[in-house]
């Protein structure tokens, strides 16, 4: 797997974090030890692979939608741990639309589980992906329209 390829593992397998997080905040620890500390440590991120990387980052972002719905007693500490791994918005990004559209069935999902954290995520899809979440939900390719 050549350095590019591994970026975009790391930041796939970040949202498995978001999976258990809630149960123990140690994991941020292994996290940074494991996988990085950072997501300055995989700067740059846009390249010539934002397609795979946008994809890793979307992905990563279902997790998280998907894990605020089932444990949103700790939305706080999940919404850090997005920050802190996957970081947020950031306007010179190439790579946004990628991660907007693999992230739509988590979004849609936590939201189907959890009706009332719409109000929690709506915020969220403006600090990540820098649009609201009208916008995601009613994408071609997120047709559920609220």
């Amino acid at each position: 797997m050549n350095e590019s390829d591994i970026k975009a593992e790391k930041t796939q397998q970040v949202g498995y974090l978001s999976k258990s997080i809630a149960q123990k905040k140690e994991l941020v620890k292994t996290t940074e030890s494991v996988i990085y500390a950072n997501i300055t440590d995989l700067l740059p991120i846009a390249d010539t692979l934002v397609k795979q990387r946008g994809t890793a980052r979307g992905s990563a972002f279902i997790l998280l939608f998907e894990s605020i719905a089932r444990q949103r007693e700790a939305h706080y500490i999940l919404d850090d741990a997005a920050s802190h791994f996957l970081g947020e918005y950031d306007i010179s990004q190439e790579l946004t639309e990628f991660p907007k559209t693999f992230a739509c069935p988590g979004l849609i999902e936590g939201i189907a589980r959890q009706p009332e954290m719409q109000a929690y995520m709506a915020p969220l899809c403006v600090k990540y992906f820098h649009c609201d979440y009208a916008y995601l939900v009613n994408k071609d390719n997120c047709s559920l329209i609220f």
